[in-house]
């Protein structure tokens, strides 16, 4: 292994209309220790921009945006072209998930690299994360 990219995580996701979260997302992925984000626009053509929101974090190269706009599928188009990329090579994991989606680790853990770290991961070059929908309780 590359020892330069040692347990070093990039997410790898596709948006489109997401301006009202997307950066609540950025930060809960960088406060984690989420190395960088690699973010595709699949946004409308005329649509809204996730620079108008996010763009102090794009500016600081923690999140690269990638234009797909105004083309359809394109999720595993996207995910697959990351996949195959140069830039792929630098990280030595890759976390693929949506925009509505928030990794959380029990508390032995306080960062996505020292989870992926743990032995148990050696000879593995796939970790499959089961996710859980959590919704609001009605009012009483």
């Amino acid at each position: 292994a590359n020892i330069s990219n040692i347990n070093k995580v990039a997410l790898c996701a596709i948006g489109k209309n997401e301006n009202l979260y997307i950066r609540e997302w950025v930060e809960h992925y960088k406060n984690i220790g989420i190395s960088k984000i690699f973010l595709y626009d699949n946004n409308d053509i005329d649509g809204e921009h996730f620079e108008d929101v996010i763009d102090d974090y794009v500016k600081s190269g923690f999140v690269e945006i990638i234009n797909v706009r105004g083309i359809w599928p394109a999720q595993i188009d996207a995910y697959e072209s990351f996949y195959h990329s140069d830039k792929s090579l630098e990280y030595s994991w890759i976390l693929f998930c949506d925009i509505d989606e928030f990794l959380e680790f029990p508390d032995k853990y306080t960062s996505v690299s020292q989870f992926v770290s743990n032995k148990i991961f050696n000879d593995y070059d796939v970790i499959k994360i089961c996710w859980k929908c959590y919704e609001s309780l009605p009012r009483t």
